[in-house]
């Protein structure tokens, strides 16, 4: 009785909570109409309609299930749909898939932004793609008849960044120009593809040597200008796993994302909860400046999600503070039984908006899960239900219409 109460309250308060110059200033966040740049609330409402869809292009599952899926719950914005974590040689086979299936996705809503993302690893795999001219142009240089160097691209020889994912396979060092050409290379690509949004990953960490951020700054400002020229609307939105990175004011991205650092908490009536105050947490800390899309904001709106990977192996040595019972948080998501997930869902969009009004979580919709658990066989998470042609899934479509449709945005 006392969780209902506390959920009916935070609702009234969220719904209500706006001053007297809100009263007619109501956006309907299923009809969004954007061309060239956003306003915030704009840029709110697609945020606040988000969901994971991760790989989605890649033939992994059932493509026209998750349309089924998309075409029900009505999301602005679909994350990770698109992205090579090394493998580079399968960059042209998933960029072809990924422009059909972009324009699918846009004959059911075109205001859909699908999200693809350039991560903190590149493999000498990239050795196997050529460099078009128009990347030289971008940095002044006469363009060459060659393919991209895995080595220009790495830390200083020594570094922990070298080797780190596999042999042969970094952290890229984004102070180096080999790697700027080579994301923006993989920004073009995605963005020729239909893609309006690129996630840069753990961008504080391959940009860890630019103390300036001068790297930081021209990159996005490179990504940004072929978008203007290229995207199908004339811009991309752009994020990373940061707090916020600014240069002399200006922000670097154009909202921030961040795991959601669940921990264990008994008073909390789902038994996890989140906290301003755990470790690394973004809650509160999202930075502020002139944004990107030409307005100011003292903090940036963020995402949350529910984090992925990190395992050592063992639940039993997954100890750390990103962990919850030795899982990361979409496994230990996933294995909670139904009516404990939807419940989950509510309480974090709730508690998320208690502690700050600038954070929202993202819904997940595809999203690995760890199989190196015995206990726990299933790779993925999928957040539709078992009613489709595909009936892999953990049926939290009703949920997450719900929460979306009960959430209102004011400016």
């Amino acid at each position: 009785m006392r969780y209902c109460l506390i959920i009916f309250l935070l609702c009234f308060f969220i719904s209500c909570a706006k001053t007297e110059t809100d009263q007619d200033s109501r956006l309907n966040c299923k009809n969004v109409n954007v061309s060239d740049t956003m306003t915030r609330t704009q840029l709110s409402c697609y945020l606040h309609r988000s969901i994971t869809m991760s790989d989605l292009f890649h033939n992994i599952y059932d493509f026209q299930s998750q349309l089924s899926f998309i075409e029900t719950i009505k999301p602005l914005f679909l994350g990770r749909t698109l992205f090579v974590f090394g493998f580079e040689n399968q960059l042209p086979t998933r960029l072809d898939s990924a422009k059909s299936k972009i324009q699918e996705i846009h004959s059911i809503d075109p205001d859909i932004i699908c999200q693809a993302a350039i991560f903190e690893i590149v493999s000498r795999e990239v050795e196997t793609i050529f460099i078009p001219s128009w990347v030289f142009q971008y940095f002044n240089i006469e363009p060459e008849d060659r393919t991209f160097n895995y080595d220009a691209m790495l830390f200083p020889s020594g570094s922990d960044e070298i080797d780190f994912w596999y042999t042969d396979a970094s952290v890229p060092d984004l102070t180096n120009r080999e790697t700027q050409m080579w994301y923006l290379f993989l920004a073009g690509k995605y963005i020729d593809a239909g893609i309006e949004a690129i996630h840069l990953g753990q961008i504080e960490w391959v940009a860890s040597r630019d103390s300036d951020k001068s790297a930081v700054t021209q990159l996005v400002k490179n990504i940004r200008h072929y978008a203007s020229e290229n995207a199908r609307r004339g811009l991309v939105l752009l994020d990373g796993h940061s707090h916020g990175l600014e240069k002399d004011g200006y922000l670097a991205l154009d909202f921030h994302s961040y795991p959601l650092r669940l921990f264990q908490d008994s008073k909390s009536p789902v038994g996890t909860t989140i906290s301003s105050d755990w470790h690394d947490s973004i809650y509160t800390k999202s930075r502020g400046g002139i944004h990107p899309l030409g307005w100011n904001c003292l903090h940036n709106l963020f995402l949350v999600e529910f984090d992925h990977g990190y395992s050592q192996g063992s639940i039993a040595l997954n100890t750390g503070f990103e962990f919850i019972d030795g899982l990361d948080e979409i496994t230990w998501f996933a294995i909670q039984i139904e009516e404990d997930r939807n419940k989950i869902l509510w309480s974090l969009w709730l508690r998320v908006k208690a502690l700050d009004n600038n954070g929202i979580v993202e819904m997940p919709g595809a999203r690995p899960i760890y199989t190196s658990y015995e206990e726990y066989p299933e790779d993925w998470y999928f957040g539709h239900g078992t009613d489709i042609d595909f009936s892999s899934g953990y049926n939290q479509t009703e949920t997450i219409k719900a929460i979306w449709d009960s959430y209102t945005i004011y400016y």
